[in-house]
């Protein structure tokens, strides 16, 4: 079995150059390895521990600086919670934050949207070498129009698993995730929503699974690359609050399979069309999830 971890030595200008490429970036010699093998042909072409890299700061980056993000928040809350109520247990302020979030979605909004922003920046840094191949794939409009379909089939895919968990399960809900983003977007802050989730979050995402997570395990395996990055897909947008009795742990147990489903979605349009399909597949399942709810509320 081929690893696409090492840099390829050219043998006609002695320059090395990143083995998933089909030729030499500098004089153009084929490369031998990959004759015949297109598996890399739509990738963005990063250093493996840049795909590394990608994957860890989109995976633990956003958890890190939401949670710096609402400490300095909740600090606040605590001392005026405190001021006015002094002698107050441990139990009643996690009893009237909890209160004062679930009454006030901006603060909900403010922590994420910041946070996608300042990860969007640190993933554009990482990804700075690429970041020609990443524009250059939203430079066709069949790729565009490849990842609207997309999009499409994501949003009937949704649908198809939610009918089918409503007759397994008839009190299946949204789980805890898509829950906490219909309250900000019909709480006032829709076109906030649209800009962070619909958008900026699916970039960051992109980013992190397909180029980050997929594109390292590819290397090793392709099959190995769609079951992790569609488990992990999944696994990011669940609730482990759930086993300390936050919420409801089988709704959320419920509704993984359809977050999984549109992991192996996204990987499969990146895979065949590349990261502007799979993007724009994204944010338009996105967008329009959010519209619904916006134009509803």
């Amino acid at each position: 079995m081929s690893l696409f971890i090492y840099k390829k030595h050219c043998s006609r200008c002695e320059k090395d150059y990143e083995c998933t490429l089909s030729k030499c970036p500098s004089c153009g010699e084929e490369n031998e390895n990959l004759r015949g093998n297109d598996a890399f042909k739509n990738d963005i072409h990063v250093h493996p521990l840049r795909n590394i890299f990608l994957f860890l700061t989109g995976l633990l980056g956003l958890q890190i600086i939401a949670t710096i993000i609402s400490f300095f928040i909740q600090r606040d809350f605590l001392i005026k919670f405190l001021s006015e109520n002094p002698e107050a247990s441990q139990a009643e302020i996690a009893t009237a934050w909890k209160a004062e979030v679930t009454a006030n979605p901006g603060i909900n909004m403010f922590v994420n949207g910041l946070s996608y922003a300042i990860l969007a920046v640190a993933l554009i840094a990482i990804l700075w070498t690429g970041l020609k191949e990443v524009a250059k794939s939203f430079a066709s409009l069949k790729t565009i129009g490849i990842g609207i379909i997309g999009g499409v089939a994501a949003i009937g895919l949704s649908i198809f698993l939610s009918f089918i968990t409503g007759i397994l399960r008839p009190t299946t809900t949204s789980n805890d995730n898509q829950a906490s983003i219909v309250a900000i977007t019909s709480g006032g802050y829709g076109l906030w929503a649209i800009i962070i989730f619909g958008f900026v979050g699916p970039f960051c995402e992109e980013v992190t699974y397909r180029i980050g997570l997929f594109t390292f395990l590819k290397r090793l395996n392709k099959t190995l690359a769609y079951v992790l990055t569609g488990v992990i897909f999944g696994l990011i947008h669940f609730n482990w609050g759930v086993f300390q009795g936050e919420g409801d742990i089988i709704n959320e147990f419920v509704n993984l399979p359809d977050y999984i489903a549109a992991g192996l979605l996204f990987s499969y349009i990146y895979d065949k069309y590349g990261f502007g399909a799979s993007t724009t597949a994204h944010v338009f399942n996105n967008v329009v999830s959010l519209s619904i709810v916006l134009l509803g509320s």
